[in-house]
């Protein structure tokens, strides 16, 4: 295989959101592309606000997915149906098309890297559950939403894909949320935590999926870190069979 084609869902224009929340996002799309580049991959970005969403089969056609940060899900979707402080960004159309992405993907075992939002996706997408708004937030997101993101200590199962591709089970990681997964899919299984016990990775056992509550590709995150979990996540790419 030569550079091996990730298709990349990204959101940057959320609804009701200013140009300051848009120029974040389209910060983190653009190290991970960069750094998806670096490690091998050619990235093919989908920008799941722009109107233009491919057909899901065109994206199972590539040979992995990745799914970035963005708004908070739609919580009707994982059976809340009362309204939480500090929701944003909220798109349903969005949030159908994620979820019907993760699930072709996990259908044809499409090595898959959800990141932020994404790892949220991908347990709704299994039968999971979300916290739509932490009451004790302050270990996982910055004191304001102009101050958003912060360090925080992860501790990560020995035995996991994401330990092996981290090479360590003690992370310090960039992380800005205020969700989070809840109750963990039965598909799934949690392999790392924050030291209050909120799950800030999950598995599919039997699937090349990962998920990150984290964000690798904020530009001030360690550059070592991110690497290692990208090439981790395009070296299972390179190793899975052709579809």
């Amino acid at each position: 295989m030569g550079r091996p084609r990730v298709a990349v869902l990204a959101s940057h224009d959320l609804p009701g959101t200013d140009a300051r929340v848009a120029g974040i996002l389209r910060q983190l799309t653009q190290t991970a592309l960069q750094t998806l580049v670096e490690v091998g991959a050619d990235p093919w970005l989908v920008d799941l606000t722009s109107g233009h969403r491919p057909e899901i089969g065109d994206l199972t056609a590539a040979d992995g997915l990745m799914l970035l940060g963005g708004g908070d899900m739609d919580a009707s979707l994982y059976g809340v149906d009362e309204e939480f402080d500090n929701a944003y960004g909220i798109d349903r159309a969005v949030d159908e098309y994620s979820l019907a992405a993760v699930r072709s993907a996990l259908g044809v075992d499409q090595p898959l890297l959800a990141i932020c939002r994404g790892v949220q996706v991908l347990n709704v997408a299994c039968g999971g559950t979300l916290y739509p708004d932490l009451e004790n937030w302050s270990l996982h997101h910055g004191p304001s939403h102009d101050d958003l993101f912060i360090d925080e200590h992860i501790r990560v199962d020995p035995e996991s894909r994401l330990a092996s591709w981290a090479g360590s089970v003690d992370l310090v990681v960039r992380t800005g949320h205020h969700q989070a997964v809840d109750r963990v899919a039965d598909q799934l299984v949690a392999v790392g935590w924050a030291d209050d016990g909120i799950v800030e990775a999950v598995e599919h056992p039997a699937k090349r999926a990962v998920g990150v509550q984290w964000h690798p590709e904020q530009e001030s995150a360690s550059h070592t870190d991110r690497h290692r979990l990208f090439a981790g996540f395009v070296s299972d790419v390179r190793s899975a069979p052709a579809a």
